[in-house]
């Protein structure tokens, strides 16, 4: 194709063979190397990691009342064809007895995004960089 285009603007311009091929000899390195740079695979994204700051603590007995409101709401708004466990309200109220963490509420201050690369050159090198759209204070 380059060869095809290159003698048709050649033709027109009354360039000399000798040129032309000369043209074509710098041409066809530098087409092959940019089709090589566009067929590289860019990097996979694995996932993210968040920066935040921890505004409260609590125990899990103490946010129940919160948990289990918001689920009966998820539950009010099920399709019918989903299916809800009828024996989720004791199972909820007896969870957090058994629990001995800490529930955390926090403010994300920035997200950064998780990537692998594909080149031959790093295949499987993770990097990890500020998401495109941080958060703000």
């Amino acid at each position: 194709m380059v060869r095809f285009a290159l003698s048709f603007a050649a033709s027109l311009l009354r360039i000399e063979v000798r040129t032309r091929n000369a043209c074509l000899d710098v041409l066809a390195p530098v087409t092959l190397l940019g089709v090589l740079f566009l067929m590289i695979p860019e990097p996979r994204w694995t996932g993210a990691l968040v920066e935040v700051e921890v505004t409260s603590c609590g125990e899990p007995a103490a946010l129940v009342h919160v948990a289990t409101a918001r689920w009966e709401g998820y539950v009010e708004r099920a399709e019918p064809w989903r299916i809800v466990r009828p024996a989720r309200r004791s199972t909820a109220d007896s969870l957090p007895a058994s629990c001995d963490g800490a529930i955390l509420e926090v403010r994300m201050l920035r997200p950064w995004d998780r990537f692998a690369g594909r080149a031959p050159w790093n295949s499987g090198a993770l990097t990890t960089r500020l998401a495109a759209d941080p958060v703000s204070r």
